[in-house]
């Protein structure tokens, strides 16, 4: 019962930021809103390239050119390229750039102001994190993944919270304290984010 509970103090250091950076990711990669996003883009951006492509072999490249001349635009040969490279560079911002912004974003919004003494309990209902800024009481069904990271036991709570534990809070580093939580929380291999 006594590595069901953890006093510890958080320090501002490089260990924790790295930490947090691959929390980032995880929370990234694991949320669904993201993934349908990212659906979304690569479906609009396939659809606009084929869009692009059946123009240009309808009216071939150069009759386009001519034809948007016709309409008053000068210079409208280079038009159909132009749409392709955009094409090109959409997919490379929503497959990388995108990403990496947004986890720079999580990473800016996350709470590293809340360093000092800290301590996290197991009850029989809540994960209850506490620090001298208030207690914060999170049941057990809204916690969406448990694990190591690096050198520290990590909470994700609601896809988007994190409650980051040292692992020599522990008596034992922490595996009995994260694998009651996952039972808790009825994380198991195939739930888990």
């Amino acid at each position: 019962m006594s590595n069901l509970k953890a006093d510890f103090e958080l320090k501002p250091n490089a260990e924790y930021k790295k930490t947090a950076r691959e929390i980032a990711k995880i929370v990234y990669k694991g949320d669904k809103f993201m993934r349908y996003i990212s659906l979304c883009d690569f479906a609009a951006i396939v659809t606009g390239m084929i869009f692009i492509t059946l123009l240009c072999v309808k009216f071939y490249i150069n009759d386009l050119g001519c034809l948007l001349e016709d309409y008053g635009f000068e210079s409208a040969a280079i038009l159909p390229y132009l749409a392709w490279i955009g094409a090109f560079l959409t997919v490379l911002y929503a497959t990388g750039l995108r990403p990496w912004l947004l986890i720079r974003a999580m990473l800016s919004k996350a709470n590293y102001s809340e360093f000092g003494q800290k301590s996290v309990i197991l009850e029989d209902e809540f994960f209850v994190q506490k620090s001298k800024f208030g207690e914060g009481r999170y049941r057990y069904g809204i916690i969406s993944d448990a694990r190591y990271v690096g050198e520290f036991v990590v909470v994700i709570i609601a896809n988007s919270m994190f409650c980051a534990v040292p692992r020599e809070a522990f008596a034992d580093g922490g595996a009995e304290f994260l694998s009651e939580i996952k039972k808790r929380a009825k994380l198991d291999a195939q739930n888990q984010i």
